[in-house]
């Protein structure tokens, strides 16, 4: 019986050693992905922003284009 309990801890340890070794894994896995999700929300920040400044410089020029008008008239 004592030769079994020891075969069964040696078997427990090797299961969680590899058990421990997979959430080191998806631990890695999970830094990975959080790091793609903080490019891809400066890239949308980025966009937005451009986006932002091209519809600024369309108002402008559509002011501008107005005063124009205005004053032609």
């Amino acid at each position: 019986l004592q030769k079994e309990i020891e075969e069964n801890t040696i078997s427990t340890a090797a299961l969680l050693s590899v058990i421990a070794a997979k959430n080191q894994a998806i631990a890695v896995k999970d830094a990975t992905i959080a790091a793609k999700d903080r490019e891809i929300a400066e890239l949308k920040a980025k966009l937005s922003q451009k986006d932002d400044d091209e519809d600024s410089k369309g108002k402008h020029d559509k002011e501008r284009e107005e005063d124009e008008q205005k004053d032609g008239i």
